[in-house]
This record gives structure tokens, C-alpha cells and sequence, in this order.
């Protein structure tokens, strides 16, 4: 007997991007632990990092820390801290 093949979530890319430019809208600092909680997670855990350099090399966010994580999952790794790029501020500097 064959097993069933999981489907792949087409839409997790654009959903997650436009997640994570909400968090940064807000103009608060936050991690990836608060934008991963209660969002679904991708295929891979590793498609996370692809968000944050895709908005970071767009202008959007931008690093300014890190700290251990609080995610279980993550054992207490390194996570960064980021914070979204006020365009207003920039442009009238």
C-alpha cells in the first residue's frame, strides 16, 4: 500500500512575508519566536530564515540584537532580534 503524500502549502510564503511585515509596521522590536506564535509552520523550519533575509534585503527590517529563544523546539538557541524600517524617518533624514 502506498502512503499519502503530504500537501505542500502554496501559500505559506506569501502569508508568512506579510506576517512579518505587520510585526514590523507596529515599530516594535520582535523576534521570530513572537511572529511564529500561533502562525503555522512551513514544510521546512529552515524556510523562516529566507523570510527575514527577503524583507531585511528589501529595506523593511533590519537587525538590531539577539537572545536566546523561548521556543522549546529551538533548545535555547540564538534568535535575533528585529525591528522595521520607519521609510518617513529615513527619507526626511
Amino acid at each position: 500500500m502506498s502512503q499519502p503524500i503530504a500537501l505542500e502549502d502554496l501559500t505559506w510564503r506569501e502569508d508568512a512575508l506579510d506576517r512579518v511585515e505587520a510585526f514590523a509596521r507596529a515599530g516594535e522590536p520582535f523576534t521570530a519566536d513572537e511572529v511564529r506564535d500561533g502562525f503555522r509552520e512551513p514544510h521546512h523550519p529552515n524556510q523562516w530564515g529566507g523570510i527575514y533575509t527577503t524583507l531585511a534585503n528589501r529595506g523593511v527590517i533590519h537587525q538590531i540584537g539577539f537572545r536566546k529563544s523561548h521556543m522549546k523546539s529551538r533548545k535555547g538557541s540564538v534568535t535575533g532580534i528585529w525591528q522595521g524600517v520607519n521609510h518617513a524617518v529615513l527619507r526626511a533624514a
